[in-house]
């Protein structure tokens, strides 16, 4: 087995002290390596690429955005914290194709195509206008590359128009909106760096990306094949609630409100019409209420003609409806030194079980969201550190 840590394309394998590289579904992924201070070139630093191969395989090929030195009596290391190109979502806002971020009508506008609005065209139009608008009040120049070439956009999938909450909006924030809905799932992988300076390609999909190995691959605690060595298991309630109402906008005057301040133009409530039946979430909001008391929560996305195209706050209600009448369970693993690396990737469903003495114990399928490989010292000896997993779908509540 053979790791390759490389910096803007130095090989420095051989002076890693420590290293890890974390892939993360829908996230933005990372890696960083600590070298001694006084083996480390002057021109490194933020700004340069790391590369990050395991047997062959690229695993991380980031930017370095915090490079930190610190040095001691006699020596010092410094540590060179890469990000993957998602990371830029973050300072992008999403615009129309004639480079307006005020109002893009990429996910409301019946009139800008394509008329169906999945998730991942949505997402492939998002990085087209990003990347292609001539922005007016910048001399008519583009916001620049992303760093992604692009791959598969799945067709087909769940029709998610609607318009978020507030313009201006970062494309990271859009893309977290998305895949809260479960109909949507950005997968980065890392390339060499291709002839436009792309280091990533984009594939997405309508939220079914990864494979089934639940009868294949099981992590125990306390029983079976005892492969986790440290377990975190959060039951969280704080969000949990026994009823749910969205307003939509625009506000509405009335000659009883005429300031428009206590109408909107549309809700969706617990039981209305046109919501998805994901669960039963009505059942779990009486048991709620009889647990730990009535909490109502009113959400306000007060946009414009978010009524006459809200499917898309239409499945957000009914997946927060469903995650947020029950608490929330998420699951940190560290997996035994020996356990076996590249079995499973982000997205794939795995089975995870503890025995009672974890919480009365707990066994069933849980998905893949990210996981670390780590190494430490010249030998370049790898583990994986840590492993996220969980039955809930993420980035809702």
């Amino acid at each position: 087995m053979t790791t390759l840590v490389e910096i803007d394309g130095n090989d420095v394998t051989n002076l890693s002290l420590a290293g890890s590289s974390t892939r993360r579904l829908n996230r933005m992924s990372q890696a960083q390596v600590t070298l001694p201070m006084e083996e480390v070139d002057a021109s490194w630093g933020t700004g340069s690429r790391l590369k990050v191969t395991f047997d062959g395989n690229l695993h991380h090929h980031g930017i370095v955005m915090l490079c930190e030195t610190e040095a001691g009596e006699d020596t010092g290391t410094t540590v060179f914290n890469s990000r993957d190109p998602l990371d830029i979502w973050s300072w992008r806002p999403v615009r129309d194709d004639d480079g307006d971020y005020t109002k893009p009508g990429i996910t409301w506008d019946p009139a800008f195509p394509p008329a169906s609005k999945t998730g991942p065209q949505i997402i492939e139009q998002m990085m087209d206008n990003s990347e292609n608008a001539m922005v007016p009040s910048d001399n008519g120049f583009p916001d620049g590359p992303l760093l992604l070439a692009r791959g598969n956009f799945a067709s087909g999938g769940v029709d998610l128009s609607g318009a978020p909450t507030d313009w201006p909006m970062t494309m990271a924030d859009l893309a977290s909106l998305l895949t809260s809905t479960g109909e949507l799932d950005i997968v980065i992988t890392p390339i060499d760096t291709d002839i436009d300076g792309n280091i990533g390609q984009i594939d997405c999909y309508n939220g079914n990306y990864g494979d089934d190995l639940s009868t294949v691959i099981a992590f125990q605690y306390g029983m079976g094949q005892r492969n986790i060595r440290a377990l975190r298991h959060n039951e969280d309630a704080t969000n949990v609630i026994s009823k749910l109402r969205y307003l939509l906008g625009p506000r509405v005057q009335t000659s009883a409100d005429p300031a428009g301040d206590q109408h909107w133009r549309t809700s969706v409530d617990t039981g209305g019409p046109n919501v998805p039946d994901l669960c039963d979430y009505e059942t779990e909001f009486t048991y709620v209420e009889d647990l730990y008391g009535g909490r109502f929560d009113i959400r306000i996305f007060d946009g414009d003609d978010i009524a006459n195209a809200k499917e898309l706050y239409l499945r957000l209600f009914a997946l927060e409806a469903c995650l947020r009448s029950i608490p929330r369970l998420l699951v940190h693993i560290t997996p035994t030194r020996e356990t076996e690396i590249f079995t499973f990737d982000i997205g794939d469903v795995i089975t995870v079980e503890a025995a009672a003495v974890v919480r009365g114990g707990f066994s069933g399928e849980q998905r893949v969201y990210g996981y670390t490989i780590a190494w430490e010292g010249e030998d370049s000896v790898r583990y994986l550190s840590e492993l996220t997993t969980s039955p809930d779908q993420e980035g809702l509540v």
